[in-house]
């Protein structure tokens, strides 16, 4: 629990020192959509940034999705 909390109020942390990175997409500045956290697993065994492209789509990097039990290209959870 207190590894969640550290981990928690970090990230809280972050989003006040890190700079935006600012995307160009086609010549013209990208403007960003919803960021979601994905959290799978027990005792919040993987934590990944996704982009969310539809309200039940996110998109993530590979590594992010463990493939034991899952299809690492598609997953669905309600």
């Amino acid at each position: 629990m207190k590894r969640v909390l550290l981990s928690l109020i970090t990230a809280i942390g972050l989003i006040f020192v890190v700079t935006p990175a600012i995307a160009i997409e086609n010549g013209e500045v990208a403007i960003g959509g919803p960021v979601v956290g994905l959290s799978l697993g027990e005792d919040y065994g993987v934590f990944c940034s996704g982009a969310m492209l539809e309200p039940r789509i996110v998109i993530t990097a590979h590594h992010c999705i463990p493939t034991a039990g899952y299809d690492p290209d598609y997953l669905s959870k309600n």
